[in-house]
């Protein structure tokens, strides 16, 4: 089986939901019997639930800052990966590593190098500088969109861009407070900011809360100014008791808010929202109904529901075998 390498700043204590996903990843690779290597500037995950013995977390710098280079190079030497697989960092700003890949890409012996993407739109710009993206064997996105938007700014790798299905594993409970804080509610499942219209979305809730004196609604996301701003538009109506927005909530509380939730109304994110994607292929992949407007179920049907257990190892293992024919 393969030696994989994996570069990333996530960890799956992260409040973000594609640090968690991306982490189930990496166990899984390791239980289809992969070597899986993840290399990150921060210490390993402590938890049972994150050891595996062919799932090796090493941390051998406290940052991707250039002056680490010869360390990441005589790292990449000594483990000799099959795969080199960069993980969308969880902060919009470039990572001086990425500079390597392009002379590693010019290499006859080298390792299949592939990319997770969780969102393209913010990350676009700094690839295109570093030369990154079109050295990329294999580029991983989540959202039907996203892989378009690939397309059209590199059509020679149509081919090497693949939507991947997401892995969604049993979580533990969460211990939030948001999870007992109401009996009915509705979940928005994505960031306030990726909401269509901020006006239509309080005339939506200021609709569905006055139905029932006992439903709520819950955003798990959102940044301080739109979530003060839109806080003063429920108070105008008298809403914001029933509405709880947060900055970011967790990955254990998001499922549960998905499991619990009596609509997930997925309606008023935009059609490019990673959170869309995220909200759809839990829905389908729980066999849950979700509230989609009329291009968002168009979408719906693109999305491969394919078994995403060892998806990436299959996936590269197609990819060597093109790499091989491209060198040769």
């Amino acid at each position: 089986m393969s030696k994989i390498c994996f570069l990333t700043d996530r960890l799956p204590t992260d409040p973000d939901p594609f640090s968690t996903l991306i982490w189930n990843q990496f166990l899984v690779l390791a239980e289809s019997h992969h070597d899986v290597l993840v290399v990150s500037h921060l210490p390993p995950p402590e938890g049972e639930r994150w050891q595996h013995p062919r799932l090796q977390v090493i941390q051998p710098f406290t940052s991707w800052s250039i002056r680490f280079l010869p360390r990441f190079i005589r790292l990449l030497v000594g483990h000799k990966p099959d795969v080199l697989h960069w993980i969308e960092p969880s902060h919009p700003k470039l990572h001086h590593m990425q500079w390597i890949t392009p002379a590693l890409a010019a290499l006859r012996k080298r390792p299949l190098l592939a990319m997770s993407l969780w969102n393209p739109r913010a990350w676009e710009r700094s690839w295109v500088v570093s030369g990154t993206l079109p050295t990329m064997d294999l580029l991983f996105v989540t959202h039907p969109q996203h892989r378009e938007i690939l397309w059209r700014s590199w059509p020679q790798m149509m081919s090497r861009v693949i939507l991947a299905p997401l892995l969604f594993s049993n979580e533990q409970p969460s211990n939030h407070w948001v999870t007992a804080w109401a009996s009915e509610f509705d979940f928005i499942p994505g960031d306030l900011a990726d909401v269509t219209d901020t006006a239509d979305l309080v005339d939506l809730l200021d609709r569905s809360l006055s139905g029932s004196e006992a439903r709520k609604a819950i955003i798990p996301m959102s940044n301080r100014e739109m979530r003060f701003q839109f806080l003063e538009a429920l108070r105008d109506r008298e809403l914001d008791g029933r509405v709880a927005i947060f900055e970011t909530l967790d990955w254990p509380t998001w499922s549960e808010l998905f499991a619990r939730a009596r609509q997930v109304r997925a309606d008023v994110l935009t059609a490019k929202s990673p959170y869309l994607s995220l909200a759809m292929q839990w829905s389908k992949s729980r066999n849950r109904p979700i509230q989609l407007n009329q291009e968002q179920q168009a979408l719906l049907t693109e999305v491969q529901w394919q078994d995403a257990f060892n998806f990436l190892g299959r996936a590269y293992q197609a990819a060597s075998k093109e790499k091989e024919a491209r060198i040769h």
